[in-house]
């Protein structure tokens, strides 16, 4: 079974120290680099939803990773309907939007907080975390092949799926 997990973005972005001094859309950008990694399986999915300011609308593809700006709508609307569109047992929510959170889990979906996702990367000595310096380790350097993907996958879905 793959996983879909949907970040929202401005709230991780918000909490990763790194975007303090820097423009909105080079935080996007760095909020969308650092999560399309995540997702531990080609087979899995990850998208990131932004509140959509003119000039910044619609749905963008990165290589891993899907971007959707919510238009004229805020971006929590996209999320309570992708939660309402798919199969909440196969979706983690990243947020800390105390009334997303809510919504997602009487859907029946898991929900992780920013911190607890970011700090997950962290303890798998990735330089993905909020606040310090990045440290590059021995293991950004790793190839992972399919079968090592697999694993990777299961491991996320007894972190966050199988909590549930």
């Amino acid at each position: 079974m793959s996983i879909i997990f949907i970040a929202d973005g401005y709230n991780i972005l918000h909490k990763i120290k790194e975007c303090e001094n820097i423009s909105l859309e080079q935080g996007r950008r760095l909020v969308i680099q650092r999560l399309k990694n995540c997702a531990g399986s080609e087979r899995n999915r990850l998208v990131v939803v932004f509140d959509g300011k003119s000039g910044v609308i619609g749905i963008e593809r990165h290589s891993g990773c899907s971007v959707i700006f919510s238009r004229d709508e805020p971006a929590d609307n996209v999320i309570k309907k992708l939660v309402n569109k798919g199969n909440p047992k196969q979706m983690v929510f990243i947020t800390d939007d105390i009334a997303i959170r809510e919504f997602v889990k009487k859907s029946g979906a898991r929900v992780v907080g920013v911190q607890e996702f970011l700090s997950q990367r962290t303890k798998q000595k990735s330089p993905l975390h909020i606040g310090g310096t990045e440290k590059t380790t021995d293991t950004d350097k790793v190839n992972i092949n399919t079968p090592l993907g697999y694993k990777i996958t299961e491991e996320f879905k007894k972190l966050w799926v199988e909590k549930v």
